[in-house]
């Protein structure tokens, strides 16, 4: 913390306490390192959030997939029905 002093010329000037200045270090630091616990606790969570999408998107590629395969088949066998009823007629 500062406080002003008055020389003999009569000029006022701000001195600051070292042990005030400590303090505001401490205090500061203490800040820092509060925020560096905040931040790491935000990249667990982020962390987290992306596996679950990664196992979402994993879950519907395997989901479209598997409907695209059906599609397939089922325009195989219209096609190979398509083909059997011309061949007989």
């Amino acid at each position: 913390m500062s406080h002003i002093e008055t020389l003999r010329s009569g000029i006022q000037v701000a001195k600051r306490d070292v042990v005030d200045d400590l303090k505001e270090v401490i205090k500061s630091y203490e800040f820092y390192q509060d925020e560096v616990q905040r931040c790491y606790h935000d990249m667990e969570e982020y962390e987290v959030k992306i596996d679950l999408l990664e196992t979402q998107k994993a879950n519907l590629i395997e989901a479209l997939s598997n409907k695209t395969w059906q599609d397939m088949r089922q325009t195989a066998f219209y096609r190979r029905q398509a083909r059997k009823w011309r061949a007989k007629g």
